[in-house]
C-alpha cells in the first residue's frame, strides 16, 4: 500500500485525527508493515508513544517490527525515537526478537544501530545461541560475521552447539562445527554436545560430531554417556554409530548401569542384541546386584530373556538381596518367563537373604498360576523362611484363599508353627483375613482350633479379640473348646470383654461361655470389662448370671473399684444402681474414693463424696483420702475434703500429716490449700520432725517463707532449724543450725519481721549471749533490721560475754549507738548516730530517752556535733532539750 492511498484511507476514517487516534494509527501501520503509514502518523503523534507502548506491553514497537521482520519500519521507528536499548522482562533487546530463519536483514540493521551482538538475556543465553536453537543459519553468519562469540555459555554453561543438539537443529550443528564450535565442552552437568544429541534418533549430527572428534565415552555427573542414553530411548542407530566408532558397551554410570541393562529394562529388543553381538557382558551387575536377566524379567519381556539366555546369561544369579530371576518372575507374575527360566534351569527351591523361595514369593503376592507351576516343577511347599514362614503361611496372610486351597491340596504341614508360634490358621485370623481362616476350618476342623498362639491365645480367642463375628460363630458351630483360657489365665469372654467386642460378648455367653472363671490376677470377666468402662457389657453380664457385684480379685478390687479407678462414670452408676457398695475397701484398705483421688478422677470423687463415701476412713497404712490427695498434688479436693469433714491434722501410722505428705512430694498448691484450711505445721512425726523440718532437709527454701506466714506460732521443736528466735540450749542441733545466722540476717529480713510478728522472743540469747536478734544484726551491718527490731522493743541492754551492748557492737560500720553507753573513743550511741547523719536513727534514740548533752572526753556533745554536720540535725536536738 503506497503513501497516498494510506493517507486517503486515514482522512477518510479520520480527517483531522488527535494525537491519541494517532498513535493507534502507528501501532497498526508498524505492525502491518506500512513504513510510510507508520512514518506520517508518528508526526502527529504525542512524544510519549514509545514510553507508553512499552509499559502497556512490556515490548517496544520496534522489538514487534524487528519480530516481524518489517525492515523498513524498523528504521523508521528508530529514527521516530523508539527506545532502542529496551529489553523485556526476559532481558531480551530487539536484537533477540529479530533472530529467525529469513530477518538476516533486520539482525544486521539493528546491530548497526549499536546493539550488542554478545548481549545476554536472563538466562545468559545470547543471539547467537538462539539462533542456534531455532536453526537461522543466515542469522548465525551475521552474528559471527559481527564478532560473536561461537563457544559463549549461558548459565548453565550450556553453548550454541549443544543447545543446537538438544533442539536436533542439524544444519545449525554442521554450520557451528564448521565454524570452530567447542565439541567437548561441558556444562554444569557434565554433559558434552554429543549427549544431547543422544537423545533424538538423529546420527547424522552424532556422525558431525564424532568427526570433529568429539569424546564418545565422556559421563555426566551420574556417569551417564550417549550410548546409554541411546540404549534407553530405543535410538538403534545411534546405538550403531556409537559402537562402530569404538564407544566403550560395559561401562557403567555412577549406579552400576550400563548401556545392556537399560536396553533390557526398557524392553528394547533390538538393541540388546545388537549389543550382545558386539560382545556386551550379559552377567555384569549393578549396584544393586541386578544383571540384566533380572531386569528384563521386572520388564517382561520375554523375548529379551531368551536372548540373555542364549548368549549365556547365569540363569541363578541373584541380587545383593538374594533375589534371583525366578524369584523376580514369582513377584512380577510372568508365568511364561517363569516356565522359560525353569526348562532353562532355573533352581526352584533357591532362597533369598530372608530365606525366601519363589514359591513363597508368588503366595505373598497372589499369583495362582505361578504357585501352580512352580508346584507342577517340584517345588517344595513346607519349606520355610528366616521367619519360619512356608507358602501356605504366606497365602494366609495376605489373603489369597484360591493359593491356599491348591497349596492344601498338595500335602503342605497345616499346623506346623512360624518362629512365633502361629499356625497358617492363626496367622489368617491375626491378619483378618476371614475368609483363608473358615476355608481352613471348613477342611480341617477341630485339629485347627486347638491350636494356640505364642501367649497361649487359640483362634476362637483371636477371633474374639479382633471382633470378626462370621469367623467366631463358624468356629463355636465347630468347636465346644469355650472356657479355654491363655497364659495369662484369660478365657475367650475376658478377652471380648477387653476389647469391648460387645457381639462377640453375647454370642459367647449365648454358646455356654462360664462367666465366673477368674484369671491369673483374680479377674473376672466382670470386673474386665468395668475396668475397660463397657457399660453394655457390664449390664449385659449382670443380667447373664454373673455371681456377685462385689466380687475381687486378687488385689481385692471390686467392679467397682475397677471402674471408678479409670474414670468411667457411666459404668459407676450402672454398677452403684445395682448395688454396688461404696464402704467396700481393697487388700491395701483403700476405697473407692481413695483411689479415684488417687487416679486424678476428681468429679467422681465429688460424687462419691456426694453419695456418702466417708472422707476419715483409713488404710491399712492409717492414710485417709485428704493423706492420698495430698501425696497426689491433687489440691482441688482438699477443700472439698475437709469441707465434708476430713480432719485436716489427721496422722497416719508414721505420725505423718497431710501437709507432711505434700511437703514430701514438693506439691506447692496443695500446701497452700492445706494451710488456708487450717493444717498445722507444728505437728510432729513418729521422729519428731514438723512440716518445716522436712522442708528444710529437702532443699525447699521457697515453703520456710510459706510455712511461717501460715503458722499460729513457733514451736520450741521448730526453733532448732530457725537461729532467729530465743535458745539458750547449747545443743548439737542449735551448733548446727547457728551456722544459718549470717545468711538469714544479711539476706532473710523478711523472714525475721515475721517472726516478730508471731512473738518471737526478740531478746533470747543464743550459745554465745548473743542477743537473739538485735546484736546479730548490728553485728552484720544490717541498719534496716536494727531499727525493725527496736522498734518492737528489743532489749538494747543485753550484753554479750564481753560485756559488749547490742547497739554497741560494731563501731566500725554504719549502725548507730542507740544508747548513751560511751566506748573507748568516749562518744556516745547519739554522737555516733550523728557522725553518720542518720536522721531517722537519730530521731528513734532520742524517743528512747537517751541523753541529748552526753559528752566525751573533750567534752563535746552531740549538738556540737550536730552543728559541723547538718542544720536538720541542730534543729532536732535543741527541739528535744538541749542547751550546750
Amino acid at each position: 500500500m503506497n503513501t497516498g492511498t494510506i493517507l486517503s484511507l486515514a482522512s477518510f476514517v479520520v480527517p483531522n485525527p488527535t494525537p491519541y487516534i494517532a498513535a493507534k494509527l502507528v501501532k497498526v501501520s508498524a505492525k502491518k508493515g506500512w513504513s510510510s503509514g507508520t512514518n506520517i502518523f508518528l508526526t502527529l503523534c504525542d512524544e510519549s508513544i514509545f514510553d507508553k507502548y512499552f509499559k502497556e506491553n512490556g515490548e517496544t514497537l520496534l522489538m514487534r517490527a524487528s519480530k516481524d521482520g518489517h525492515l523498513e519500519v524498523v528504521k523508521v521507528l528508530k529514527n521516530g525515537g523508539d527506545i532502542l536499548e529496551a529489553k523485556t522482562e526476559r532481558g531480551e533487546t530487539a536484537l533477540f526478537h529479530a533472530v529467525s530463519p529469513k530477518n538476516s536483514q533486520v539482525v544486521e540493521t539493528l546491530l548497526d544501530f549499536g546493539l550488542e551482538v554478545n548481549d545476554k538475556n536472563i538466562v545468559q543465553q545470547t543471539p547467537l545461541m538462539k539462533a542456534a536453537l531455532n536453526g537461522s543459519i543466515d542469522v548465525m553468519k551475521t552474528l559471527l560475521a559481527r564478532s560473536a562469540k561461537i563457544n559463549d555459555v549461558d548459565e548453565c554453561l550450556n553453548s550454541s552447539l549443544m543447545l543446537a543438539c538438544a533442539q536436533c537443529q542439524q544444519k545449525s550443528v554442521e554450520f557451528l562445527l564448521a565454524n570452530g564450535a567447542d565439541v567437548n565442552a561441558r556444562n554444569i552437568n557434565n554433559e558434552t554436545a554429543l549427549m544431547f544429541a543422544s537423545f533424538h534418533n538423529c546420527p547424522e549430527i552424532l556422525l558431525s560430531l564424532i568427526a570433529k572428534g568429539c569424546s564418545l565415552d565422556d559421563q555426566n555427573n551420574e556417569g551417564i554417556k550417549a550410548l546409554m542414553i541411546s540404549a534407553s530411548l530405543g535410538h538403534l542407530d545411534n546405538v550403531r554409530v556409537l559402537c562402530a566408532n569404538g564407544a566403550k558397551i560395559d561401562l557403567c554410570n555412577a549406579f552400576g548401569g550400563n548401556a545392556l541393562m537399560y536396553s533390557a529394562q526398557k524392553g528394547h529388543n533390538e538393541i540388546l542384541y545388537f549389543l550382545l553381538l558386539s560382545k556386551a557382558q550379559p552377567n555384569s551387575q549393578n549396584l544393586n546386584g541386578q544383571t540384566a536377566l533380572i531386569l528384563a524379567v521386572q520388564s517382561s519381556s520375554r523375548s529379551i530373556v531368551e536372548d540373555l539366555v542364549r548368549f549365556g546369561t547365569d540363569i541363578n544369579l541373584a541380587d545383593n538381596q538374594g533375589v534371583t530371576p525366578l524369584m523376580t518372575a514369582s513377584i512380577t507374575g510372568n508365568n511364561d518367563i517363569a516356565r522359560v527360566l525353569i526348562e532353562k534351569g532355573a533352581f526352584i527351591d533357591a532362597k533369598d537373604r530372608d530365606g525366601r523361595t519363589a514359591l513363597m514369593l508368588g503366595a505373598v503376592h497372589g499369583h495362582r498360576t505361578i504357585v501352580k507351576t512352580l508346584c507342577e516343577f517340584g517345588a517344595n511347599v513346607n519349606d520355610v523362611n528366616s521367619k519360619g514362614f512356608n507358602a501356605l503361611m504366606e497365602a494366609s496372610k495376605n489373603g489369597h484363599p484360591e493359593i491356599v486351597q491348591y497349596l492344601l491340596q498338595k500335602g503342605p504341614e497345616i499346623d506346623r508353627r512360624c518362629n512365633a508360634g502361629n499356625t497358617a490358621l492363626l496367622i489368617s485370623i491375626l491378619h483378618d483375613q476371614t475368609d483363608v481362616a473358615m476355608l481352613m476350618l471348613g477342611l480341617e476342623k477341630e485339629v485347627n482350633v486347638k491350636f494356640e498362639h505364642q501367649h497361649g491365645n487359640n483362634a476362637l480367642m483371636l477371633a474374639t479379640s479382633r471382633g470378626q463375628t462370621n469367623l467366631l460363630k463358624f468356629i463355636l458351630n465347630i468347636t465346644r473348646i469355650i472356657d479355654g483360657v491363655n497364659d495369662d489365665g484369660r478365657t475367650a469372654l475376658m478377652l471380648a470383654a477387653f476389647h469391648k467386642q460387645k457381639v462377640a460378648m453375647i454370642l459367647l455367653v449365648q454358646y455356654g461361655a462360664n462367666i465366673n472363671i477368674k484369671d491369673k490376677s483374680g479377674d473376672t470377666a466382670l470386673l474386665v470389662a468395668s475396668s475397660r468402662g463397657s457399660s453394655a457389657a457390664v449390664l449385659h453380664l449382670l443380667k447373664s448370671g454373673a455371681d456377685d457385684i462385689e466380687v475381687c480379685n486378687n488385689n481385692g478390687e471390686t467392679p467397682l473399684m475397677k471402674a471408678a479407678s479409670n474414670g468411667y462414670k457411666t459404668t459407676v452408676d450402672m454398677l452403684l444402681k445395682n448395688g454396688a457398695k461404696l464402704e467396700t475397701t481393697d487388700k491395701s484398705g483403700f476405697s473407692v474414693l481413695m483411689k479415684v483421688i488417687q487416679n486424678g478422677h476428681i468429679q467422681l470423687a465429688k460424687f462419691f463424696i456426694e453419695k456418702g463415701a466417708s472422707v476419715k476412713a483409713r488404710s491399712l497404712t492409717g492414710e485417709t483420702a485428704l493423706h492420698i490427695a495430698a501425696k497426689q498434688g491433687c489440691s482441688q479436693m482438699i477443700h472439698l475434703l475437709v469441707e465434708h469433714g476430713a480432719d485436716i491434722n489427721a496422722k497416719d501410722n508414721l505420725g505423718e500429716t497431710s501437709l507432711d505428705k505434700s511437703v514430701t512430694h514438693n506439691h506447692y498448691e496443695t500446701k497452700i490449700a492445706l494451710l488456708n484450711n487450717g493444717a498445722n505445721s507444728r505437728e510432729t512425726d513418729n521422729d519428731n520432725e514438723t512440716a518445716p523440718m522436712k522442708a528444710s532437709k529437702l532443699g525447699q527454701k521457697d515453703l520456710k517463707e510459706m510455712l511461717l506466714k501460715y503458722c499460729g506460732g513457733l514451736s520450741k521443736t521448730d526453733r532448732c532449724d530457725y537461729p532467729l528466735i530465743d535458745n539458750q540450749n547449747n545443743s548439737t542441733d542449735h551448733l548446727e543450725t547457728l551456722s544459718q545466722l549470717q545468711e538469714s540476717f544479711n539476706s532473710n529480713s523478711k523472714e525475721v519481721e515475721l517472726f516478730i510478728r508471731k512473738n518471737a522472743n526478740i531478746d533470747g540469747q543464743g550459745i554465745d549471749d548473743y542477743s537473739s536478734f538485735l546484736l546479730p544484726t548490728t553485728a552484720l551491718e544490717n541498719d534496716a533490721l536494727s531499727q525493725d527490731l527496736l522498734l518492737h522493743n528489743a532489749n538494747e541492754n543485753v550484753r554479750n560475754v564481753n560485756e559488749g551492748l547490742s547497739l554497741i557492737s560494731a563501731p566500725a560500720h554504719d549502725t548507730v549507738h542507740l544508747l548513751d553507753e560511751q566506748r573507748t573513743q568516749d562518744y556516745t550511741c547519739l554522737m555516733k548516730a550523728i557522725s553518720f547523719a542518720y536522721h531517722d536513727l537519730c530521731l528513734a534514740v532520742m524517743n528512747r530517752m537517751a541523753d541529748v548533752d552526753g559528752t566525751d572526753s573533750k567534752k563535746s556533745n552531740a549538738l556540737r556535733s550536730s552543728s559541723k554536720k547538718l542544720i536538720a540535725m541542730v534543729q532536732l536536738l535543741l527541739r528535744q532539750g538541749s542547751f550546750s
